[in-house]
This record gives C-alpha cells, structure tokens and sequence, in this order.
C-alpha cells in the first residue's frame, strides 16, 4: 500500500474541517430560526395541553439529536 505524502492530507484535513465549521454555522442558523418560529407560534396559538406536550417532547428530541450531532462533528 502506498502512502500519500503528508500535505495532502492535511489539506483535506483542513477542508474537512472548514466544511464542518460551515455546517456548523448553517445548523446553528437554522435552530435560531426554529426556536423563532416555535416562540411565534406559542405566542399565537394556544394549544391543548396534549398537543401542547407531544409538540415540547418532539422539542426535547430534535434539541437531543441536534446536541448530538454538533458533539460529533465537533470531535472530528
């Protein structure tokens, strides 16, 4: 097997890691918006208190799943 020399990789390393910090700021964008739009709804609709919940408990799940996917991408 043959290596490739050290400079490339750490190019791509490097792209690597400006693609994540990207995604990073896309996805923290995108959360701010959401977090907006669920304020503005809580705001203007009230819901009932199931519904109200079932929408907190897929809340806590997307803020869960998004935590974990920043960890990951974060130690990469």
């Amino acid at each position: 097997m043959q290596q490739q020399p050290v400079r490339p990789l750490i190019a791509e390393i490097d792209q690597l890691k400006r693609s994540i910090d990207s995604m990073n700021s896309q996805t923290g964008e995108m959360l701010k918006v959401l977090e907006n739009l669920r304020n503005i709804g809580a705001d203007h609709i009230a819901l009932p208190s199931t519904e109200q919940e079932r929408l907190d408990r897929e809340w806590e799940y997307f803020e869960t799943v998004c935590d974990q996917v920043y960890f990951i991408l974060v130690r990469v």
